[in-house]
């Protein structure tokens, strides 16, 4: 079982940093994948708890399935989110014409 002080996760928290606690304490633990599966949503809340009540169980076979689904929701959005903040944040220099600021500018995005 997860640790009682373990932190749960909710959608805006590091995802892998989640997965690897999680991961860490129900391996030493000994844990089944099976486990794993079961015990998995009892660390989520808020966004991530909605987002796990959203999946088609039917998609999921194992516990390999899951964390894929879980990475390709979180950890990717989580891409984006910072591609978004990191593009938020670019402002053409002074010395800058206006294409290299738009070279600067379109780079991240390909």
């Amino acid at each position: 079982m997860p640790r009682k002080d373990m932190c749960g996760f909710g959608g805006i928290e590091d995802p892998e940093d989640h997965l690897d606690s999680y991961l860490d304490w129900m391996n030493m633990q000994g844990a089944s994948n099976a486990v794993k599966c079961k015990v998995f949503p009892l660390t989520l809340f808020r966004d991530a708890r909605t987002w796990y009540r959203g999946l088609k169980r039917q998609n999921i076979s194992s516990f390999h399935e899951l964390l894929k689904e879980f990475r390709s929701h979180f950890v990717e959005s989580k891409i984006r989110q910072r591609h978004m903040v990191y593009l938020n944040s670019i402002k053409q220099l002074d010395s800058e014409t206006i294409r290299d600021y738009m070279k600067r500018f379109i780079e991240p995005t390909r």
